[in-house]
């Protein structure tokens, strides 16, 4: 038996391009040349997986760098944050 858990979704640079959403969890797909600036309207926490490239997490004076293959858990608390990338393909995974 086969199974095939695939799911197609856009690619559209710098914006979120939803692949899955249920009533857990929302995955979005972010390819990312520029910085973005993240405000969290969810109150939700962020986790970001790198999938290509690399990027850099800003908050005030704090930053953590983010390689290829590492994953990084954005706590809901953070109001506000900036995405840094260098080519950048992230998944994105909050709380709708």
């Amino acid at each position: 038996m086969k199974n095939d858990f695939r799911v197609d979704y856009s690619r559209n640079p710098e914006s979120a391009n939803k692949m899955v959403s249920c009533d857990f969890f929302t995955t979005n797909y972010l390819e990312l040349n520029e910085t973005l600036n993240k405000q969290n309207l969810k109150d939700s926490f962020y986790i970001y997986m790198c999938v290509g490239g690399s990027a850099t997490i800003k908050y005030k004076n704090y930053t953590e760098t983010l390689e290829y293959g590492e994953t990084i858990l954005i706590p809901a608390i953070l109001d506000e944050f900036e995405i840094i990338p260098t080519r950048a393909k992230l998944l994105e995974v909050y709380i709708e």
